[in-house]
């Protein structure tokens, strides 16, 4: 199986508030969330990447001026990932919110043949 790759915020840089801005869109949280996420440290900002989708994000990432890295994974824990994200999800902004959000995505997937 082939690798798949992260792009993890390390800071913002001197663009903060476009940064934030950008964050807000990916994640889809509340900008007031989303600080604080950032400022707890470092943020996912997407994972189990393709090689062309993360050197997108890490080259947008980069022109805003924030700090950004690479992360390599090994997609055979996939599954446990997702299910950790999840739980770490639900008890951050309760289980609802989390159902909310992923309808939504599931709403805006293409089928899959």
């Amino acid at each position: 199986m082939a690798p798949s790759f992260g792009v993890q915020l390390i800071s913002c840089g001197p663009n903060r508030l476009v940064v934030l801005s950008r964050v807000r869109q990916l994640l889809r949280l509340s900008l007031v969330d989303v600080k604080n996420i950032v400022d707890a440290g470092p943020v996912m900002l997407g994972e189990c990447l393709s090689d062309e989708k993360c050197q997108r994000l890490l080259n947008e990432f980069k022109d805003l001026g924030a700090e950004v890295d690479l992360t390599i994974f090994d997609t055979s824990h996939e599954h446990e990932r997702l299910h950790s994200t999840l739980r770490r999800l639900c008890a951050d902004f309760g289980a609802t919110e989390v159902q909310k959000a992923l309808a939504e995505v599931i709403e805006e997937m293409p089928e899959s043949t």
